[in-house]
């Protein structure tokens, strides 16, 4: 039996009978019966068809309430999913690879995993709200004094300077140094330019110049990231119930008397062994925060890179953030000391002396700055 198809819909046609043409009147009833029957039949295959095609799709009910004018207006929900987005390559040096969280979803500025603990949740939005209500913090232009110290005290050897340093999240650096000597790194990579020269720093020549640019950069990139940690992409939030082992024994009475979170970002930066896996998986580091529980101030902080979920001895540093004030409307430590990780293979030590110390001068300088990738070019 012959079929009419439309959309999908088969309906049966039945074969016309053979018919001859007659005047007789009871043989044109049977022709325009048969021809009624066909016409019929087609409309209603047209009418299904046109019924498929336009049928509304299933939308979500949105909510109304009722507006000042009586009017109904649609209602925000308290709690909106937040729609996983692709992070793409930016022209200040944004990263464009994807991490995901211990969920498995793509990780976003400031949104906590999914299965974060209740006390964890409770902890980190103490910490976060006591920061303010302020865009976070992504850029600052601030003079430092800076010393270097060899932390070897068989080897003694201290290196001050004082800098004017520019940054812009993630990676945008401007130092420039009391001797007269600029280092750079900005969209069109690292520079040093020294009085009216400007080198491109590349290859093996310029190695110590840009180790000296990383060192910066993780200054930076740590810094705002423990003084404003609002903004981090964080894979995985705890509450550690005692703080780590490794904290030196110098401040082990202040780190007992802190509150202990772990949190799991690509957000942090560290120098030390980044050579070894380039090409690797993306980094991801793991920092063990020391909050200051009367003022929520971050007082101690181990930072460690993590690869295929285990923490690298080598890379870790430990932070001391000191005299805290206000400097724009946000609380920041003035003055930081770094140590180092001592290379012994047993378990992890820090130097007793700091590789680095910064003192944040007060006269100086702003958080916030208004900055634009194209002010990181020579």
């Amino acid at each position: 039996m012959p079929l009419v198809r439309s959309l999908g819909a088969t309906y049966p046609l039945s074969p016309p009978r053979a018919l001859r043409f007659s005047p007789h009147p009871e043989t044109t009833v049977i022709l325009l019966k048969h021809l009624i029957e066909l016409v019929s039949r087609l409309i209603a295959a047209l009418v299904l068809s046109c019924a498929a095609t336009s049928e509304p799709q299933a939308q979500p009910a949105a909510q109304f309430a009722a507006g000042p004018d009586g009017a109904p207006q649609e209602q925000e929900d308290e709690n909106p999913p937040v729609k996983p987005r692709r992070i793409s390559p930016k022209r200040n040096g944004g990263e464009s690879r994807e991490y995901r969280g211990v969920d498995g979803e793509i990780v976003l500025p400031g949104v906590l995993p999914k299965s974060t603990s209740k006390a964890a949740q409770a902890a980190w939005k103490t910490f976060t709200e006591s920061i303010g209500t302020l865009h976070a913090m992504k850029s600052f232009e601030l003079e430092f004094s800076l010393r270097q110290r060899n932390p070897d005290p068989e080897v003694p050897q201290v290196n001050d300077m004082e800098l004017v340093f520019s940054y812009l999240a993630p990676n945008n650096m401007r130092a420039v140094l009391e001797s007269g000597r600029t280092l750079l790194r900005g969209p069109g990579g690292d520079y040093l330019i020294d009085n009216q020269e400007t080198i491109k720093l590349v290859g093996r020549e310029g190695a110590e110049d840009k180790k000296q640019i990383d060192e910066m950069v993780s200054i930076a990139r740590n810094f705002v990231a423990l003084a404003d940690p609002r903004s981090l992409r964080l894979t995985a939030l705890t509450l550690e119930e005692a703080p780590p082992a490794e904290v030196t024994p110098r401040f082990r009475p202040l780190a007992e008397s802190l509150t202990w979170l772990g949190a799991e970002s690509p957000d942090f930066f560290l120098e030390f062994g980044r050579a070894e896996v380039k090409g690797g998986p993306p980094p991801l580091y793991r920092a063990r925060i020391g909050i200051d529980s009367a003022t929520q101030d971050v007082r101690i902080a181990i930072i460690q890179e993590q690869r295929a979920g285990k923490l690298v001895r080598d890379t870790a540093i430990l932070v001391v953030m000191n005299e805290y004030a206000k400097r724009n409307s946000l609380r920041v430590p003035h003055k930081i000391e770094l140590f180092s990780a001592m290379p012994v293979e047993a378990s992890l030590q820090f130097h007793e002396l700091p590789t680095s110390t910064l003192w944040l001068k007060r006269s100086s300088g702003r958080l916030r700055a208004k900055l634009e990738p194209d002010d990181f070019r020579p």
